[in-house]
């Protein structure tokens, strides 16, 4: 087999193993025993039509696991309108909020949307991903 064709083959598998849902059962698993730190960054402009950015638009994360909100404005909140995977809507101080994941482990991943509200922007809305044990 020629050397181009090795690295073509090759080339081919990694790029079919990196599609979406390719690793869904990696991605949908807990793979640690000890509760993990999320950062999500929320980057807003100056430009008051532009929505605030956030460098991950969809984290996932499992039962005990802590997700830090970090932004570049001091007065921004994280706004569940249906089901939270936290005991409650998260209000930033200081620049953070920080929400322990308090859903229960279930048999298939729960998805949870949530708003990034930062006042006299508008409204940006990325998920959270809840992992299976």
């Amino acid at each position: 087999m020629k050397v181009s064709t090795i690295f073509l083959t090759s080339g081919l598998l990694c790029a079919l193993l990196t599609m979406p849902g390719c690793a869904k059962k990696e991605m949908d698993r807990c793979d640690h025993t000890e509760p993990q730190v999320f950062k999500v960054k929320i980057t807003v402009s100056g430009n008051k039509n532009e929505k605030p950015k956030v460098d991950k638009e969809t984290v996932h994360a499992c039962h005990q696991d802590d997700i830090v909100f970090e932004g570049n404005v001091d007065d921004f909140s994280i706004v569940f309108k249906e089901e939270s995977p936290f005991k409650k809507n998260l209000g930033s101080m200081r620049g953070k909020a920080i929400g322990k994941v308090e859903v229960s482990p279930s048999k298939k991943p729960l998805k949870y949307k949530y708003d990034v509200v930062v006042p006299g922007y508008p409204v940006l809305d990325p998920f959270i991903i809840i992992r299976t044990k």
